[in-house]
């Protein structure tokens, strides 16, 4: 338990994440409401393409399920952030559509919705409330892609002068996991905090920004970090592990680079107010995927890291929504700047100096 969280407002998050979209499909075309629907419907997969543009809910099996999908072109969306929700709790993208789950919904402002023995209501920081399944296995799960994880922390626990917080001790269904983040990066909801649209205030539980857990690729879970690596802010990595203390690593996967193309990063305040969430000399506070983390500055517009270029980040890949725009170059894995790699394995100034640099 950590005694300081990070609160994000969920409109921050959104515009950095584009989780736009819409829900028109918030009820099938063919109408109807719930009937004799069990915990063996809720989570089962709907489907979307791209290319047709066709209403998921109706590719769920049973009349009154709806199906929670942030769709790969934008379409339909909104059931809460997209990176740290919808991503971790229940949307895949596979090769040639996009899958969600079948789920019972209520509307931001409304109660809960009557979701059946073995299965959980969970509140969203758009606002609505979906059920979700709860498991004991990954089995339990019954589709293939999904596994039985803690994903969450527990809302009503956290104290807001503390900051303390406990972990929600409840496994449910979910994606498994590709990458450290933003798959076991735990989240809460503000339990007092409620928007005019009835949005709520979403929390990243500050102990997996400093690297508490990691992704095995192989099971899907995600597990404590036990030992630690000596990988400096800005070094390639694929896990955490690999990256010494409070570093974090950000897998490749997240900007379109290969998984190993990751880079360690350490976690701060990019408005300069917390005298606790600094960078060290020689580094930078940024934006990326709506929080901050370090960088390192550049020398004199060289870099000494494999893979690094001296630039800005691209804000479509790194998520940077308004206000969050970089205020210099860092040295940066190349595929996460705008440039085009030919060859990403090669740094830039071999020679370039860690220790001090200017961004310029």
């Amino acid at each position: 338990m950590n005694k300081f969280v990070t609160g994000v407002a969920a409109m921050v998050l959104l515009g950095a994440g584009n989780c736009g979209g819409n829900n028109n499909f918030t009820r099938p075309d063919s109408g109807g409401v719930p009937s004799g629907i069990t915990w063996q419907d809720i989570g089962t997969a709907c489907t979307y393409d791209p290319l047709s543009g066709n209403n998921p809910t109706n590719t769920c099996g049973r009349t009154g399920l709806v199906c929670v999908i942030a769709t790969s072109d934008g379409a339909i969306g909104g059931y809460g952030t997209f990176m740290y929700e919808a991503i971790p709790l229940y949307t895949r993208f596979l090769a040639t559509e996009d899958e969600g789950i079948c789920t019972l919904v209520s509307a931001p402002g409304m109660p809960p919705p009557a979701c059946p023995a073995g299965t959980y209501a969970v509140m969203l920081s758009s606002g609505h409330h979906i059920c979700m399944r709860g498991c004991d296995t990954s089995e339990d799960c019954g589709r293939d892609g999904y596994v039985c994880d803690y994903r969450l922390m527990n809302g009503s626990t956290y104290n807001s002068s503390t900051g303390a917080v406990q972990p929600l001790a409840v496994r449910m269904c979910v994606p498994a996991c590709l990458s450290d983040v933003p798959y076991c990066l735990r989240t809460f909801i503000d339990p007092d905090y409620v928007g005019q649209d009835g949005s709520r205030l979403l929390y990243v539980y500050d102990g997996d920004l400093f690297g508490a857990r990691e992704c095995d690729p192989v099971t899907g879970l995600c597990y404590d970090v036990t030992t630690r690596g000596a990988k400096y802010v800005g070094d390639r990595c694929t896990h955490t592990s690999e990256c010494a203390a409070p570093n974090i690593c950000i897998s490749g996967l997240l900007y379109g680079a290969p998984e190993e193309h990751g880079f360690c990063a350490r976690y701060c305040d990019p408005s300069g107010q917390s005298q606790q969430l600094t960078c060290e000399y020689g580094q930078g506070c940024e934006y990326f995927l709506g929080v901050g983390y370090c960088f390192p500055n550049c020398n004199n517009n060289l870099c000494a890291g494999e893979g690094q270029q001296c630039q800005y980040a691209d804000p479509n890949k790194a998520g940077i929504g308004p206000g969050q725009e970089w205020r210099d170059k860092h040295c940066i894995q190349c595929e996460l700047s705008n440039l085009i790699c030919s060859s990403p394995d090669a740094g830039v100034g071999a020679d370039a100096a860690r220790d001090g640099g200017s961004s310029g």
